[in-house]
């Protein structure tokens, strides 16, 4: 892992400091109590201290108000929870003394069970579920929520529509490096997703390096101004080299990238762990309520 420590702009202690946290979070070994020997420490706020309930508490069509069985069946299923074997053997219509032995050895298996399966159904309605859906190929008023795209190789023109029509509707869709290519009109012939007005095509050689870019304007990605570093590694070019909105701006060469409502894309890989307002940028951007279709 390599870190920068020259940003201008910024004095050398600070961005050495910043480099060292940036470090420890990404899992590396940095020995923080060298550097701030001198500092003192400050204890994380408790639970207590919050003053703030995590646990979501059951609302009116949450686990506590699943569908009970009812007549015979909400009977039956009480008296096995009670382990009352005289009111099951009357529901069960049985009198005979090898039956209520059968029927007694039964019941505590019965209600452990029983006493399991609600404890299952209120764990199971407390989680979060992902649920997937095929795309049917067909253009929606507005589509809400947050998608993941799964595409099958064998039908890649499914895939693609539906990233178009993510698109479309105002959704965030961020392509970064080789995913620049994917988004537009074609590459080397080939249709693409069509989402950016543009061509790609393939040459020799490879283009590689770090760049410190600006942000051209506002996107899910940075807001206008924001500064960061990334690198660029590609073999293929696209015509032309940004949009109406470009992505970022450098020192000493032209705008590069598109910004379309809700897409962001360019060659330029930022370094996500070193910006960590980049995602909450996305993450605010995907919960938002989708704009009007263009």
């Amino acid at each position: 892992h390599t870190v920068g420590t020259l940003r201008r702009g910024e004095d050398d202690p600070t961005r050495l400091l910043t480099n060292l946290a940036t470090a420890h979070t990404i899992g590396l070994p940095v020995d923080l109590t060298a550097v701030l020997a001198e500092t003192g420490t400050v204890d994380l706020p408790t639970y207590a201290f919050d003053r703030a309930r995590y646990w979501p508490s059951a609302g009116p069509g949450g686990p506590a108000a699943e569908e009970s069985p009812g007549g015979a069946d909400a009977a039956f299923w009480a008296a096995v929870e009670r382990e009352d074997l005289a009111a099951l053997a009357e529901l069960t219509a049985q009198d005979a003394t090898e039956s209520l032995e059968r029927l007694g050895a039964a019941l505590p298996v019965l209600a452990g069970w029983r006493r399991q399966q609600r404890d299952r159904s209120t764990l199971d309605g407390l989680r979060y579920r992902g649920v997937w859906q095929p795309y049917p190929g067909t253009p929606v008023g507005v589509l809400s929520g947050t998608w993941w795209i799964v595409a099958d190789e064998r039908r890649a023109d499914e895939g693609e529509a539906a990233v178009a029509e993510l698109a479309r509707t105002g959704r965030p869709v961020v392509a970064e490096g080789a995913g620049l290519l994917w988004l537009a009109r074609e590459l080397d012939g080939l249709p693409m997703c069509g989402v950016l007005d543009a061509v790609g095509a393939s040459r020799d050689g490879l283009v590689v390096g770090y760049r410190e870019a600006t942000a051209a304007g506002d996107s899910v990605v940075a807001r206008a101004g924001a500064t960061v570093v990334g690198h660029k590694q590609h073999a293929a070019v696209l015509t032309p080299r940004s949009g109406e909105r470009a992505a970022w701006r450098w020192e000493g060469g032209a705008p590069e990238g598109f910004v379309w409502r809700g897409v962001h894309a360019s060659q330029l890989v930022p370094h996500w762990a070193a910006h960590p307002e980049i995602a909450a940028r996305l993450v605010a951007a995907a919960v938002a309520p989708a704009e009007a279709p263009a």
